[in-house]
């Protein structure tokens, strides 16, 4: 329905007046009903022909103008109270509503125009005009009624079960809100938590691949052990061969200091000779003694330095496994 936009410039709050709420369909029943029973009485005066009818029916149109316009400007209230509640579809025709609703109120000053005409003219055009007048006046009142109905019963106006229900869905719609914000937050969340997974797990990765040096790192270091222990080793049997090389010079520079000697007799020279087989006996039992010591001392080390390794090698071991279940660990704490 396109109609154009037109006002009733008369405002009650500027003259201090409040109507309260839901006083419109009281005085809509008034609006509805009144038309309806001026036309049964304009068609029974037809017959009866009084002048009382027709005065009273003058009288009952000025009455429903002011139904009328109290029909308004009451159910502006309550377009107030309903407007923010209703969907867009409700919100448009709430306006139609309101618009139809002005052109009604200044349609009963026309209903009067003519009535007063059919009155004081009293021919039978004059009636019939104004009857007309009356049925589509009517016709329009009851077609603002049905609008009414859909307004209430379709789009809940004024409706307090359906305000209720609208409140609940609002709150409804901000929790939706709040969880979809507390999502976004915990989703952000878990980003970061990814991203310190992923580091911590570079970190593990690095921490293994020191772990894994480290052992590296000993091995060398007791090989060097090793090959220490093995230049111990050898060592020792240098020593005893250089000590046998230097016995056997100086035996051989006693043997020619021996002959070089002159022998004053036989005696003296087998003396000599018993006293030097006996003095080499003893420096090869002492250089004998030393090369043994030598030896011993160099076993003892060996075996110190072999403990020493299966120490080091058990140490390095029992790390690698620490480091390993360290690792396998921190993932599932994470």
């Amino acid at each position: 329905m396109n109609l154009p936009a037109i006002d009733i410039p008369l405002k009650l709050a500027d003259y201090g007046i409040h109507l309260p709420v839901h006083l419109h369909p009281i005085v809509v029943h008034f609006a509805v009903s009144l038309p309806i029973i001026l036309l049964f009485i304009e068609i029974l005066n037809l017959f009866m022909k009084r002048r009382a009818l027709s005065i009273t029916t003058t009288l009952l149109i000025f009455l429903i103008a002011f139904i009328f316009l109290g029909a308004y400007f009451t159910g502006k209230a309550d377009g107030k109270e309903a407007f923010a509640y209703l969907s867009s579809a409700g919100q448009e025709e709430l306006k139609e509503h309101k618009l139809l609703g002005i052109y009604l109120v200044y349609s009963t000053a026309i209903l009067l125009l003519f009535k007063l005409i059919a009155f004081f003219v009293k021919k039978w055009w004059s009636k019939a005009l104004y009857l007309l007048i009356l049925i589509g006046f009517i016709a329009v009142v009851v077609l603002q009624g049905k609008h009414g109905g859909e307004l209430v019963y379709e789009y809940g106006a004024n409706v307090k079960a359906v305000q209720t229900l609208e409140d609940k869905v609002e709150a409804l719609e901000e929790e939706i809100d709040e969880l979809k914000a507390s999502k976004n937050s915990s989703a952000k969340e878990s980003v970061k938590e990814e991203k310190e997974a992923k580091e911590k797990e570079t970190e593990a990765k690095e921490s293994k691949e020191e772990t894994a040096s480290e052992p590296k790192e000993e091995s060398k270091a007791v090989n060097k052990e090793s090959v220490k222990s093995e230049s111990v080793k050898e060592e020792p049997s240098k020593g005893a061969e250089a000590e046998q090389k230097e016995a056997e010079k100086t035996e051989e520079s006693k043997k020619e200091e021996v002959k070089s000697k002159p022998l004053a007799n036989e005696s003296s020279v087998q003396e000599g000779k018993k006293e030097a087989v006996e003095e080499n006996k003893s420096e090869g039992l002492n250089i004998s003694k030393a090369v043994e010591d030598l030896k011993e001392k160099a076993s003892s080390e060996t075996k110190e330095l072999e403990e020493k390794e299966k120490s080091l090698q058990k140490a390095v071991e029992e790390k690698t496994s620490n480091s390993n279940n360290e690792t396998m660990h921190e993932p599932s704490n994470e």
